[in-house]
Formats: structure tokens, C-alpha cells, sequence
């Protein structure tokens, strides 16, 4: 037959009949009881005067037996039949205590440690009961009480990321610690604030002028790995936590001898309270578990701890050490009362991204990344991916914080007129507490100062992410041999409302320059992206004729910075090159994507220029030059330029015109519609896509050399296009996709 443990009500306590219930919840819960087929109430008890601060005049307790689903093998000793209290507060502000009364019950997790041993109260909900009132049910409340006994019996109730040991209920406040806690390093402890008696304090490894000095004398203890946890209850002086920590093989009297007899017995540290860090490893089938943490706070001074626990003794000349240990007394430590204060670990970057939740971004967690340009978009990019721990990172950018910048930049004001850079590393490396998550450098990307280290940097760099808006920037990127970092663009359209991503393939087959030219090309045939890079108002914010803002609603760049660090993890996970465009719609806020996975580029060389040719353009010019067999055809050729690094980039076409002669021997290219078409492609894409050159097919089988009116045709391509400073081109298209280019004849 089971014992049962009785409640420590207080005496003025009595057993009622079901009509004597006053508490809705109690009655609601009693009467499912006697309705259900899997329990039976065994007790019903009314608290007629106040106790103590747990058991107050009016609550409730609902005794009863529960039967439980428990297999033929349970991994914990839970039974088919348990015996279960509720205690109904009167005031109904914390959640109705659950315990399990049968003294054999085990210690598992997921319990409450209240003032007193036994019986255990578990631990039902983590929602906070203001919140689980907004659905407590009487019905459901059995439920998930039942589920919970038969979850523990099969060991599956805890989760690997749950802690171990159970909440201490009674607390005094909270207490910020290091994630990387050292053995017995200095902390200081600081008052952040307080609230009717609720303490909030941070122990910091540096001095912090922004906060009060708590003057308390901080001691850190360290236990041995344990399977169970030892906090069973959370012990009202250092007697009982004495006796709960030789479970953990401390013992607290012999530490405290030992570290107070350590201190200068001046009068400050004499009158300063103890806070005692301990740190509890916990041992499971894996190894060691992450340790615990629990603090406690004595309301006695360090003088009176050392006399009443017979470490000191106070004669003529002051406090002195008693220099043999006395046999401790056997109330030793009762008249010593501690409070509990709830320990909250910093943020580091391994919780950081443990709290995003993005588990399958491991593989890229710790990524060098340098980031080139840290303005609106940057910033906000950037900070999202410092709050999920991602990455390890160099940012540059020699531009300063302004007034103007606060409408959109992630910094706020006490960061004006300082670096960008430097009060982005600040803000990022005090975050996750961690000096070197985010390394600035104040340098101008094109023209560093310090070019060596500068250098240095990004070559160490696995990815490379240009948020700088600058074209130059960019084509300089892709210029560059050196760097073997797979490189990332991505930027803003003029008004705000569509971000876009360009990301080279990981071996870097295709490089920024190329997919600049392919988004250009994109936008000329998606009709509802056709005002994409169409001019914003501005706002002038200085005399100079440069000092104006682009009018954009904080509201976007929140959007599209989000989807711009979601969107930059999942292109680390994918060895392709990809062309992304993701449009806000202003009326509704709905976000519209539009993306595309670029083909190739041909390479050639001429005259010292380097031809880029879309493979796409070229499949588009054979399939138009089928149709239009026996006769030739042909059209005008789509792309821009880069002067500086001699490269001509060749994207799409305008096809045959309709004025067009199209002969089995001959081709005379027609002009109806063919500027009102440049002028269009001129504006969808602000400038970059225009005329380059000339196209025509020859017949079937027929080389592709140039003919005598071909040579006609390049001189006059050569007159114009040299008279404009561009270098002609004509492209000769024949059969199965093969094609010549010509920059000189």
C-alpha cells in the first residue's frame, strides 16, 4: 500500500464537502473530477486562516487519484494510479501548485522548488499564468496533468534543450552572469534597477559607469557533476543550502571559511552581504550537461555570516580568525537567511543562434564575411544576422552617422557624426557579448588608407557582400583575381520598394559584372518591374549640390532587410548563381518575388576588350533566325560597357523590325520602332542597357566569314560608333547556335 505525505497546510485548515468550495476553479476542477471516469476525488480542504505567505486564508485543495497511461516498462516510476493535490490560490494570480503526494514518487524534471521538501511540485506549464488563464480549462487542466504523469513514465516529457533541474519559485529578483563563465574570475555587480523589492543586477567582468555599484561580496562555488538535481526546494538559509549542496559535493560551511577568512576584515567588506554563484554540472547519458546556475543573496553582512558560523571571533582588537575549526553545531547556518535571485545568462552568439532557430544554417554559422557598406539597408542586414550569432564579420564604410541617416540607419543619436562602422561593432559586439564578432574598418572601398591590412581582410574573407549601392564597388569585385570569396550584391531600387540580390555562383563562373547585366536584361521584359529603376524624390539635408536623401518609409527597409539576411543564408547553402527581385506593393504591403537562375556567359577577346555574350541571347537569335530561313534576318544588339575594365556585355536584342528586307542572299535592317524601343530600354533600366552593335544571320551552311556587303555594313557600325567613342561590333549568326563576333574587319 502507498504512504502519502500530507501538505504542510496550517492547522486552521478543515476538510469541506463539494457545495463548501468557494474558488470558481476549484469547483469547475471538482466537478470535472466526479464526472471523470479516470479520476476520483479523495479530499477537499479549505484554508481558514493564514499560514504563512504560501498557504493564505481562502485557498483551496482539490485531493484526488488519477489513473495513468504507463507502459509495461516505464523509464520513470510513475504508477498506474497516482495521487494528485491541487492548491487554488484565493487570489487567483499564480497558477493552481500541483503535487504529487505518494512519498515514493520520483525526483524528475520539471518541478517546482517551494519552501519545503516534500511532497514534489511538479511542473505542468511554462506559459506564465497570466497568459494560461486566458485558456485555463478545468477539462484541459486534467489533461495535460495526465499527460504529464504518463510523458514522465516514458521518459519522453523532457527535451534535450529543456534545463534539468527545477525552477526555484521563490525569488527576489534576477541577476545577469557571463555565458562563459571563468572559475572565481572578478565580477562586478551592478543595480540596474529596482522595482517593489524585485532586484535586477548584472555581474560584469568591466566596469560600468552607466549603473549603480550593488556592495555586495560576490563568491563563486563550482559542484561535481550530478545524474539528479540537488535543488529540490529552494532553502530558506545557508543550513539548508548547506545541506543541499553536499550532493553535489560542496560543502558550503568549509568554501565560506575558507574564502571569507581570504578577505581584509576592513569595516566595508565586513558590512557588505554575500552573493553566492554556485555552478551545478549536470550529468545525462550523453556526458555533461551545460551546467546550471543558481545565486543566492544573504540578508546578513559577512561579519555576522563568519561569527555565528564560528569562523571568527570579535575581541579587543576587532574580528579575528578562530584558528581551529570548532565542531559545527547542529542549527549551524538556520538563523543565516538567503533569498534566491534568478540567474540569466548573457547573450553570446552560440545562443544567439540557437534562440533563430535555424538549425540547417549550421554548416555556415561561423562564415568570414566581409560586408562593404553599412547604411540603412546594410545596417539593418547586418544586425539581423548579429541577433541570430551567423557569421564572423569585417565591415566597412568611411561614411558618418547624420541627423538624416536616423530616419532609416540601425544606429540612433548618441552615435552621430562618428563612424558608421564603429558604432555598428559597438552596438553588434555588445549584443552578443563577444569584442570581435564585428570588426569595423573606416575606409573608403575603393581607396583604403591602410591598403595592406585592409587587404588582408578580404582576402581572409569566404564571402564577400556588397551593400555599398555603388556599380564602381562591384565591377572592381569582380575585376579582382586575388579574391576567391564567392561575392554577394544586393541593394535597393531608387524608391525603396524592391530589394535585389546578386549572387555569384560558388566557384565564380559568374561574377557580379555579368549577372549586373543579366538583372538589367530581366527588367526590360517582366512588364510589372518596368518602373523598377525609375527615379525617387529627394529631400535636401545641406547646402551642397550632392546633399540630398532619397524620400523611403522605414517600413520598407524593416521588410526587405529581413528578407535580404534570409535570403543571404539560404544563397551560402546553394552552390548557384541566382538573379533575385522581391517588390513591396505600397497599397497592400504584400511582398512579390521574382527570380531567376541566370545562364552562362561566352567569353571573347578583341582589341583588348573582353566580350561577354548571354547564352540566352544567343539561343534567342538562332531560334528567330530559323524561323525566318531561306531568307536572312537579323537585329540590333542589347548591352552596355565598362570603360574601365574594357568589357562589353551583350544581353538581348531587338529583332528584325518590321521595315526590315529580308533576302536568301541579303539583309537591310529596318528602323520603324527602333528608337522609341532604345529609348524605352534607356529608362527601364536607368541608362546601363542600350545599343552595342549589329546582328544578321547568313543562309544554311554558309560560313560565317564576312562577306563583301558585310564589310559595307561594318564600316558604316565602325563611323557612327567611333564617332560616339564606342567600339564597334557586328555579330554574324549561322547554324546550330554558332555565331562570329567582329570588332575590327
Amino acid at each position: 500500500m502507498d504512504d502519502f505525505f500530507d501538505l504542510p497546510i496550517p492547522s486552521a485548515a478543515q476538510a469541506i464537502e463539494l457545495g463548501g468550495l468557494h474558488l470558481p476553479k476549484a469547483i469547475a476542477f471538482a466537478r470535472i473530477i466526479v464526472g471523470s471516469k479516470s479520476s476520483a476525488i479523495i479530499e477537499l480542504i479549505s484554508i481558514t486562516a493564514d499560514g504563512d505567505s504560501f498557504f493564505k486564508k481562502g485557498d483551496e485543495i482539490v485531493v484526488f487519484d488519477t489513473y495513468v497511461n504507463v507502459g509495461q516498462n516505464p523509464v520513470n516510476d510513475i504508477r498506474y494510479q497516482e495521487r494528485i493535490a491541487i492548491h487554488f490560490d484565493v487570489a487567483d494570480q499564480r497558477s493552481p501548485w500541483v503535487y504529487a503526494l505518494r512519498k515514493t514518487f520520483p525526483k524528475v524534471p520539471h518541478r517546482n522548488a517551494l519552501n519545503f521538501d516534500e511532497p514534489q511540485c511538479i511542473c505542468i506549464y511554462e506559459t506564465t499564468y497570466e497568459e494560461l488563464k486566458l485558456e485555463w480549462r478545468p477539462a484541459k487542466f486534467l489533461a495535460d496533468i495526465r499527460s504529464w504523469l504518463s510523458l514522465t513514465a516514458d521518459g519522453k516529457l523532457h527535451q534535450n534543450d529543456q534545463p534539468l533541474e527545477p525552477l526555484l519559485v521563490f525569488n527576489m529578483g534576477t541577476i545577469i552572469i557571463p555565458s562563459d563563465l571563468k572559475d572565481d574570475e572578478t565580477l562586478h555587480i551592478y543595480s540596474i534597477n529596482k522595482k517593489r523589492n524585485y532586484l535586477s543586477l548584472i555581474a560584469s567582468r568591466v566596469n560600468l559607469a552607466d549603473y549603480d555599484p550593488f556592495h555586495n561580496h560576490l563568491i563563486q562555488l563550482k559542484g561535481t557533476p550530478q545524474p539528479n538535481g540537488v535543488m529540490g526546494r529552494t532553502p530558506p538559509n545557508l543550513k539548508d543550502l548547506h545541506s543541499l549542496l553536499t550532493a553535489a559535493g560542496i560543502d558550503l560551511f568549509a568554501a565560506l571559511r575558507t574564502k571569507l577568512s581570504a578577505l581584509p576584515k576592513t569595516a566595508e567588506i565586513l558590512q557588505k552581504k554575500l552573493i553566492l554563484l554556485l555552478e551545478l554540472p549536470k550529468a545525462v547519458a550523453q556526458g555533461i550537461y551545460p551546467s546550471d546556475y543558481y545565486v543566492f543573496l544573504t540578508a546578513q553582512t559577512i561579519e555576522e555570516i563568519g561569527l555565528s558560523l564560528g569562523f571568527w571571533t570579535r575581541g579587543p582588537l576587532g574580528i579575528a580568525d578562530i584558528l581551529f575549526e570548532e565542531a559545527a553545531v547542529a542549527n549551524a547556518g538556520e538563523d543565516l537567511t538567503i533569498g534566491t535571485l534568478v540567474p540569466q545568462v548573457q547573450l553570446s552568439p552560440d545562443l544567439a543562434f540557437k534562440l533563430g532557430g535555424n538549425k540547417k544554417d549550421e554548416p555556415n554559422k561561423n562564415t568570414a564575411i566581409f560586408q562593404i557598406g553599412v547604411g540603412a539597408l546594410g545596417s539593418q542586414f547586418l544586425l539581423n544576422l548579429v541577433r541570430m550569432g551567423f557569421g564572423k564579420w569585417v565591415i566597412t564604410d568611411d561614411d558618418f552617422l547624420l541627423p538624416h541617416n536616423l530616419v532609416r540607419h540601425a544606429l540612433d543619436s548618441p552615435f552621430i557624426g562618428n563612424f558608421k562602422t564603429d558604432g555598428l561593432a559597438m552596438v553588434a559586439n555588445n549584443i552578443l557579448n563577444t569584442p570581435d564578432f564585428v570588426t569595423p574598418l573606416n575606409e573608403n572601398f575603393l581607396y583604403p588608407e591602410n591598403k595592406t591590412l585592409f587587404d588582408q581582410y578580404l582576402i581572409a574573407a569566404e564571402v564577400i557582400v556588397d551593400i555599398s549601392t555603388s556599380v564602381a564597388v562591384a565591377r572592381n569585385l569582380a575585376a579582382r583575381k586575388e579574391l576567391k570569396a564567392r561575392k554577394i550584391s544586393i541593394f535597393l531600387n531608387p524608391t525603396g520598394s524592391d530589394l535585389v540580390i546578386l549572387a555569384e555562383d560558388k566557384a565564380r563562373r559568374l561574377t557580379f559584372d555579368k549577372l549586373e547585366y543579366q538583372y538589367y536584361g530581366r527588367l526590360i521584359h517582366e512588364p510589372s518591374l518596368s518602373d523598377h529603376l525609375f527615379p525617387a524624390d529627394g529631400v535636401r539635408i545641406s547646402n551642397s549640390c550632392r546633399d540630398i536623401t532619397s524620400v523611403i518609409p522605414q517600413e520598407y527597409l524593416a521588410i526587405l532587410s529581413g528578407i535580404a539576411s534570409n535570403q543571404f543564408r539560404k544563397i551560402l547553402s546553394s552552390d548557384l548563381a541566382s538573379i533575385g527581385i522581391w517588390r513591396i506593393n505600397r497599397d497592400t504591403m504584400e511582398v512579390n518575388s521574382f527570380n531567376y537562375e541566370p545562364p552562362k556567359f561566352e567569353i571573347h577577346s578583341a582589341n583588348g576588350w573582353k566580350i561577354y555574350i548571354d547564352q540566352a541571347l544567343i539561343i534567342k537569335i538562332s531560334q528567330y533566325r530559323l524561323t525566318k530561313l531561306p531568307n536572312e534576318t537579323g537585329g540590333i544588339l542589347i548591352g552596355g560597357y565598362d570603360f574601365e575594365h574594357k568589357s562589353i556585355y551583350l544581353v538581348d536584342t531587338i529583332l528584325s523590325p518590321e521595315d526590315s528586307e529580308e533576302f536568301p542572299n541579303a539583309y537591310v535592317r529596318g528602323i520603324k520602332g527602333v528608337k522609341e524601343q532604345l529609348e524605352l530600354f534607356d529608362r527601364q533600366t536607368y541608362d546601363h542597357l542600350k545599343y552595342v552593335g549589329e546582328w544578321h544571320s547568313h543562309p544554311e551552311k554558309c560560313s560565317l566569314r564576312t562577306s563583301p556587303d558585310d564589310k559595307i555594313l561594318f564600316a558604316s557600325i565602325r563611323k557612327e560608333m567611333e564617332a560616339i567613342g564606342f567600339p564597334p561590333l557586328m555579330l554574324i549568326a549561322g547554324d546550330n547556335n554558332s555565331y562570329q563576333l567582329y570588332m575590327q574587319i
